[in-house]
């Protein structure tokens, strides 16, 4: 039972916030979201890595408390947005603000890996709720450019989430998202011509018109409910969770690239086994297995030993990717020959 409770300690984060703003902890709104900067890269090396490949070996028990984990997060990290924007209305002082944008943008991050992972298990629900969280985190083409673009042509010049040898994270941004949101975009624009022609029904049913749509109505609905703090701090910590979702895309694939013809491997993707950042992240460190075997329970992923391997685990690997001066020292040497 271990195993699968490892990944649970992620709902710390949400967690903590909303009992720090029930208890009026001001001073320690900001501790959770350092605790992901500062604390878990200095813990990461003192966890270690997983030395074996994961097994499949679960419990019924074990399996259950493993899917449920994302929908828990989910709906944690929705409650700690509704949370934060009750208390910044409430006291609405920049201190508070900058602190509660840096802990609930960071639950925004981690709430995409559980987002990812539940776009991929496919069940009913979990899509629904997988959709509500994309429009609080205002980024509504991320399934569709997810499962169409990233997993068909990851890796390839095609893909708009694999960086080119070289290229820095804000580079990687300026082009990444608008490219995403362009594929998605036509992606649906065939979708639906296809299934009802040229008739206004192909605008009206489009996901990622109808997600943003979602989101830019929720903004407007905060400013006239909470007020210009709160709407100030629901746009900064879902823009630090995109942020976020983009650089560890950045990480996953950088620099290397594999020819149109050749199938993905697992020494396509970086990987990292260290354990502490694997469970707050859904397994997604993991990331070769997660390719090969996109459906497969984030808890079951193997390790592959020819993937290459991060020097870290994501926290301090995007803390480093900000600097692309130090990022390109530390990887670009370590970028293997495909």
């Amino acid at each position: 039972m271990m195993r699968s409770l490892s990944f649970q300690l992620v709902h710390c984060f949400p967690a903590l916030f909303i009992l720090l703003c029930l208890t009026r902890a001001d001073w320690a709104l900001a501790l959770p979201g350092l605790f992901f900067c500062i604390g878990i890269p200095l813990l990461d090396p003192l966890f270690g890595k997983a030395s074996s490949p994961t097994n499949d070996h679960f419990e019924s028990s074990e399996v259950k408390a493993a899917r449920s984990a994302p929908y828990l997060y989910v709906l944690l990290y929705i409650v700690s947005v509704i949370v934060g924007l009750f208390y910044i209305q409430r006291f609405p002082r920049p201190s508070i603000v900058g602190s509660c944008v840096l802990t609930v943008g960071i639950c925004a991050g981690l709430a995409f890996s559980a987002v990812h992972e539940l776009i991929h298990l496919r069940a009913p629900f979990g899509q629904k709720l997988a959709n509500l969280c994309v429009v609080f985190l205002c980024f509504g083409h991320f399934e569709i450019e997810h499962l169409y673009s990233h997993h068909r042509f990851a890796g390839t010049t095609h893909d708009t989430s694999t960086a080119r040898l070289g290229e820095s994270i804000y580079s990687f941004l300026g082009r990444s998202v608008p490219c995403g949101i362009r594929f998605a975009w036509r992606f649906e624009q065939k979708r639906l011509a296809k299934k009802y022609g040229n008739s206004k029904l192909s605008t009206a049913r489009n996901r990622v018109l109808l997600s943003f749509l979602s989101s830019g109505a929720l903004i407007v609905a905060v400013d006239v409910f909470f007020g210009l703090w709160p709407t100030v701090f629901f746009v900064l910590q879902s823009a630090v969770g995109i942020v976020l979702l983009m650089t560890a895309a950045y990480i996953q694939h950088y620099g290397i690239l594999r020819k149109d013809d050749i199938n993905l491997k697992a020494d396509h993707v970086w990987d990292s086994n260290y354990r502490l950042s694997n469970w707050i992240n859904f397994g997604v460190q993991r990331h070769a297995a997660h390719h090969l075997a996109p459906t497969r329970l984030y808890v079951t992923h193997p390790r592959y030993q020819e993937a290459p391997e991060l020097p870290a685990g994501y926290p301090a690997m995007i803390t480093l990717a900000l600097v692309p001066f130090f990022w390109m020292r530390v990887m670009n040497h370590r970028v293997p020959a495909i």
